[in-house]
């Protein structure tokens, strides 16, 4: 299900497990939420917060892997390690460095995130 605006996505929903995508000009948030019987779930997003996250790049073997490229959205937001700052919602992120395969993941930054993000580069084949 999807809203935009201030309105409420939707007033009841069966117990379970549901997908809720919160989307506007500003962003895309997305979450799995599962709901008992009779419980409710509220929730504010608001695009315009900024949040914070660790970046760090290691090698399959768990090497720290200092000064990898940090793209967010296709721009670059500077280099590993990092403390990036972003809008709340879900970002496309890319890490490169020269002589690995970059990494591309859509990562979702929220109010209470607070796993740092470890991207795990792996060496490019010799030609």
């Amino acid at each position: 299900m999807a809203a935009s605006g201030n309105a409420p996505l939707v007033d009841s929903l069966s117990p379970g497990r549901h997908r809720i995508v919160v989307a506007s000009d500003l962003g895309r948030w997305a979450a799995e939420v599962d709901l008992n019987a009779g419980e409710r779930y509220a929730r504010t997003i608001d695009f315009t917060q900024r949040v914070e996250s660790a970046v760090t790049a290691r090698t399959p073997t768990g090497t720290p892997l200092p000064n990898a490229a940090v793209l967010v959205d296709g721009s670059r937001a500077g280099y590993t390690p990092q403390r990036l700052t972003v809008r709340m919602g879900e970002h496309r992120l890319r890490i490169e460095k020269p002589g690995y395969k970059p990494v591309e993941r859509t990562v979702l930054f929220d109010s209470d995130t607070e796993t740092p993000i470890v991207v795990e580069l792996s060496p490019r084949s010799p030609n």
